[in-house]
C-alpha cells in the first residue's frame, strides 16, 4: 500500500498538468452538482414556508368524534405528532354574508398563524375576536369594545387576531368561546400536524391504526400536501404511462403535466435533475481519465514487465484519483454552495444531505472508473502497450477516388470508436437535459422569490 501510494503521488507530481486538468474537471463537477442542489433546496425550502404561511401548518383534519383527544397516542416509532388542535365551527347566514362562528384553541391558531394583535381572546359567552378582513366587512369601528348584533343577540370585541391562512370557504370568521359554539349547530375537528423528518402520509396512516381510527375521507391541506408527501407515492411509471395516455393534450402540454406530477409526487423530477447532473460529472471525469490513461499506456505497460500485477496497478490507479478527488470535492463543493448563496435571494440553506451523498457516489464511481481502466489494458498485447502512442501510420490520399468525402471521413474517424462516439452523444444530450432542468429550476426559484416579495403587499387585498 505504501508503495502504491508513492507511485501515485510520483505520477501527480511528474504528470502535473494531467492532474491539474483531472482536479479541475472533478472541481467543476462538484461546484454543478452541489450549487444547483443548493439552489433546488433553498427553493423547496422557501416555497414550503410561503405555502405554510399562506394555508397553515397543519396536515390532516378529522371529525373530533372519531376519539377523545385527551386519549390520543402523541408519538411512536412510525410517527411523531408536532401539534395537535381542536377546531369547531358554526355557520350563520346574517345580513347577506356567509359568516362562521368558531373557536380554536392554541394549537389551532398557531397552525393558522392566527396571532393575538391586540386585547384578549374570547374566554366568557357573547365575547368575540375577529380579524381586519372581517371588522371591514361587518362595518365595525377598529376598536376594543366595539359590539356587533346578530342572531338577536349583541356580541362585544375582545380582541383583535391577524389575518392567518386561507379557509376552504373564504367566510367571515368570528372566533368565540368554546360553549358558545357548542350551543349552536357546531362541526368539530382535530387538526394534526406532523413531523417533517418523515413523510405525512405514512405518519397519518401509522396514527390511525396505532389510535384505532377509521377516517376514510379526512380533510387535507391542499396547500401544502405536495411539500409533506400528503398523498400516496406513484411510481415514475405511473406519471409517465398517465402522460402519455392524455389524448385531450398535445405534446407540450403532456410534458408539463409529467413534469408537474413528477415535481408534485415526494420531488421525483429534482431527483432527476441531480442524477443527470452527477451523471454529467460522471462522463466529464470519466473521458479525462481515459485520456490519460491512454497516454500513459507505455509506461503502465513498462511498470508491468517491471513485475507489477493487476492489483497493484489498480491500487495506484485508485490512489492518484482519490488524492486529486478529496480536495477536489471540498473545494468544488464550497464554491458551489457559496455561489449558490451569492444567487439566491432569501433564506438560504445547502443541501448537505446531496453534499453527502455526492461525496459516497464519487468515491464509488472512482472505484469502477480505475477498473475499468484496468479491463481496458488487457485488450492490449504486451508489445502494443510498450509501443510508442505517438507513431503515426502512412497517410493515403483516398480524396482522388472517393466522390464523397464527407461519409469517408465520418466512417474513418467519427466512427472509428463506437464507444467513444456515443460518449460524446450522451455527454451533450445529458448536457442538453442538465440545461433545460437548470433553467426549470431558475424560473421556479424566480417566481417564488418574488412571490414571496409580494405576499405582505397583497395581504390586505379583501379588504380594499
Amino acid at each position: 500500500m505504501h508503495n502504491n501510494m508513492r507511485l501515485a503521488i510520483s505520477y501527480i507530481k511528474y504528470y502535473r498538468k494531467q492532474a491539474a486538468i483531472l482536479f479541475l474537471g472533478i472541481c467543476m463537477s462538484v461546484l454543478l452538482m452541489n450549487g444547483i442542489a443548493s439552489l433546488v433546496y433553498s427553493n423547496q425550502n422557501a416555497s414550503y414556508e410561503n405555502a405554510k404561511e399562506e394555508y397553515g401548518s397543519w396536515n390532516y383534519a378529522i371529525p373530533k368524534n372519531l376519539i377523545d383527544e385527551n386519549k390520543i397516542i402523541r408519538s411512536d416509532s412510525e410517527y411523531e405528532l408536532n401539534r395537535m388542535g381542536v377546531y369547531c365551527s358554526a355557520p350563520c347566514e346574517a345580513a347577506g354574508k356567509d359568516i362562521t362562528f368558531c373557536y380554536g384553541d392554541i394549537q389551532y391558531l398557531e397552525m393558522n398563524h392566527r396571532i393575538l394583535l391586540e386585547g384578549a381572546y374570547p374566554k366568557h359567552k357573547n365575547e368575540i375576536a375577529l380579524d381586519y378582513y372581517a371588522l371591514h366587512n361587518l362595518g365595525m369601528d377598529y376598536a376594543l369594545g366595539s359590539t356587533l348584533e346578530l342572531r338577536g343577540e349583541r356580541f362585544t370585541l375582545t380582541g383583535i387576531v391577524s389575518e392567518g391562512a386561507k379557509t376552504a370557504d373564504n367566510s367571515i370568521l368570528i372566533f368565540t368561546d368554546k360553549e358558545t359554539v357548542l350551543d349552536m349547530d357546531e362541526a368539530s375537528f382535530l387538526y394534526l400536524e406532523f413531523s417533517d423528518a418523515k413523510r405525512a402520509y405514512e405518519q397519518f396512516s401509522a396514527f390511525l391504526q396505532k389510535n384505532r381510527i377509521s377516517c376514510p375521507n379526512p380533510e387535507i391541506n391542499d396547500g401544502i400536501s405536495v411539500y409533506i408527501g400528503a398523498e400516496p407515492k406513484e411510481t415514475i411509471i405511473d406519471i409517465i404511462l398517465t402522460a402519455l395516455h392524455l389524448d385531450e393534450c398535445n405534446a407540450v402540454g403532456k410534458l408539463i403535466y409529467l413534469f408537474g406530477r413528477l415535481d408534485n409526487n415526494d420531488n421525483l423530477l429534482q431527483k432527476m435533475i441531480f442524477a443527470v447532473i452527477f451523471l454529467f460529472g460522471v462522463f466529464i471525469i470519466n473521458s479525462i481519465f481515459r485520456v490519460i490513461v491512454q497516454k500513459r499506456k507505455s509506461q503502465y505497460g513498462l511498470l508491468e514487465v517491471l513485475g507489477i500485477d493487476e492489483k497493484n496497478m489498480f491500487a495506484a490507479m485508485l490512489m492518484e484519483l482519490v488524492i486529486l478527488f478529496i480536495p477536489a470535492y471540498f473545494i468544488g463543493g464550497i464554491l458551489g454552495i457559496v455561489v449558490a448563496g451569492f444567487l439566491f435571494q432569501g433564506t438560504f440553506k445547502a443541501a448537505m444531505d446531496i453534499f453527502a451523498l455526492g461525496f459516497l457516489l464519487f468515491l464509488l464511481f472512482l472505484v469502477f472508473c480505475s477498473a475499468g481502466a484496468i479491463r481496458n489494458m488487457r485488450k492490449y498485447t504486451q508489445t502494443e502497450k510498450m509501443k510508442d502512442s505517438s507513431y503515426r501510420k502512412s497517410c493515403k490520399i483516398i480524396s482522388l477516388k472517393k466522390h464523397r468525402i464527407m461519409g469517408t471521413l465520418s466512417r474513418r474517424f467519427i466512427l472509428t470508436k463506437k464507444t467513444a462516439f456515443a460518449g460524446i452523444i450522451i455527454s451533450l444530450s445529458l448536457g442538453g437535459v442538465l440545461f433545460v432542468s437548470s433553467t426549470y429550476v431558475a424560473d421556479n426559484a424566480k417566481q417564488n422569490n418574488e412571490h414571496a416579495m409580494l405576499t405582505d403587499e397583497s395581504l390586505y387585498t379583501d379588504i380594499y
